[in-house]
């Protein structure tokens, strides 16, 4: 599509007008930043546009963030490795447990996990992530389950030791109704594991570019998307925190060591 007018707006944002006279889409309208990327775009260029359904998307998205040949590591930088080793130290998984990975990808935890003879099911919306899932982890006795959280969980209540919510809920519709459910799979005396949201410091103004930025950004304008919230819900339904420990890590646009992430463990102590 050509860009035929760009329009200045209030709070540093940009209006892109977009035509064309062939294809589906004739005319769109966007709004974007002016103070990221969105800075390069030239009246009269031609922009090319790309829709697909959430289970293509996400699987583009992991093999660009997660590319292949990192010769087994799952995750490319020094802070996604010490986020799956948090999961692993926290979840207390013992042989022979069951473990649900609710947003399931090629996450070091799992190696973990199975070399502790746990039984593993893995659930995620896209087939081709769970299919790289399979063959990265290569554990016979793993389960791959494609399913949408957002439509609910589809295992019966009480079926897991360790129940996982990393990267998950900022991905969500309903993220408050997605816990909940999660959370009802815990067994008494079991533990869920939460990627709680991040928490930034002050700093410049920062406007998502991608789907990793959006997720980052949500605790910013979704004022349900909270650790209160979030604790709240679990202590509700019969959780109590047991230890959290928190990544400090930097991020360009937001300023140097500006955000904060904790990994939680709940334990489950009685049956609400």
């Amino acid at each position: 599509m050509t860009l035929s007018e760009v329009k200045d707006m209030d709070g540093g944002e940009l209006t892109c007008v977009f035509r064309s006279e062939k294809g589906p889409y004739k005319w769109a309208e966007i709004r974007l930043d002016n103070r990221g990327r969105a800075r390069n775009l030239e009246a009269g260029e031609e922009y090319l546009f790309s829709l697909m359904e959430p289970e293509r998307f996400f699987a583009a998205y992991e093999r660009r963030s997660i590319p292949a040949g990192w010769a087994g590591r799952s995750e490319p930088d020094e802070v996604g490795q010490r986020r799956m080793r948090l999961f692993a130290e926290l979840s207390g998984a013992k042989e022979g447990q069951r473990i649900l990975d609710c947003a399931t990808g090629v996450k070091g935890y799992l190696r973990d996990f199975a070399a502790r003879g746990c039984m593993l099911v893995c659930l995620n919306i896209s087939l081709p992530i769970l299919r790289r899932t399979r063959e990265w982890l290569d554990y016979g006795t793993a389960s791959f389950v494609r399913y949408d959280a957002d439509l609910g969980m589809p295992f019966k209540e009480g079926s897991f030791h360790v129940v996982i919510a990393d990267a998950l809920l900022e991905y969500m519709r309903s993220p408050v109704s997605v816990l909940g459910e999660a959370a009802g799979l815990v067994r008494p005396g079991g533990r869920l594991l939460l990627l709680e949201p991040v928490e930034m410091g002050p700093g410049p103004d920062f406007y998502p570019q991608d789907l990793w930025e959006a997720a980052l950004w949500r605790p910013v304008y979704d004022s349900a998307f909270s650790r209160e919230t979030f604790e709240g819900l679990l202590t509700g339904q019969g959780f109590q925190l047991i230890e959290r420990r928190t990544m400090r890590f930097a991020y360009p646009p937001v300023g140097r060591e500006n955000i904060a992430q904790g990994v939680a463990a709940f334990e489950k102590i009685f049956i609400s």
